[in-house]
């Protein structure tokens, strides 16, 4: 059973908020997004949309503050220049999504990274035996063997001139190969 973690285990999400609205509306007294669409009469979707910016205050070509962003700057006892500086203006989303790696979080047993180690060797011993280089250089673009990021079949066709749907025969062409030759072995 494999234990290891690797960096596509982990996926970093931050939401955004708009910070002016919230202190606003706990100025008031109101500590959550429902007690103050309950208290104020606005729908609570609609705020939230507002405070997590996935609705925008402005209308894009007037430039004019929407009816719901004046009803809530009313209500927050506001200006609606208060509570959406420009800078909140042409951010429109809900979450910010990033993968990173985590190098300090790939765990593995030392019995294991030996044996990985061990097939790796006899992966690369059998790939130069039974590869021409183009495959060789197919797959390990492919699965990202030597530089770690896996390449896309568009990048590696480009640089041989190739369409992607050739690259794609070469690399499963390669992996038959590959597969044979570890039967071959046992």
């Amino acid at each position: 059973m494999d234990k290891t973690m690797s960096n596509a285990d982990f996926r970093v999400r931050a939401r955004l908020y708009n910070n002016h609205l919230l202190k606003a509306r706990e100025a008031l007294g109101y500590m959550s997004t429902l007690a103050a669409s309950r208290a104020l009469n606005i729908p609570y979707t609609m705020l939230l949309d507002y405070e997590n910016l996935r609705r925008k205050p402005i209308y894009s070509a007037s430039r004019r503050w929407t009816p719901m962003a004046l009803r809530i700057a009313a209500a927050y006892k506001k200006l609606p220049e208060d509570l959406w500086p420009e800078v909140t203006h042409d951010v429109l989303t809900n979450y910010i999504e990033h993968e990173m790696s985590f190098p300090m979080l790939e765990f593995k047993a030392p019995d294991e990274a030996a044996y990985l180690s061990e097939r790796r060797d006899e992966i690369e011993q059998i790939m130069a035996e039974a590869f021409t280089d183009k495959e060789r250089d197919v797959i390990e673009r492919r699965f990202g063997l030597v530089s770690g990021t896996e390449e896309m079949l568009k990048e590696i066709g480009d640089e041989y001139g190739v369409t992607p749907e050739r690259v794609r025969q070469i690399e499963a062409w390669a992996l038959r190969k590959l597969r044979l030759s570890m039967k071959d072995d046992e």
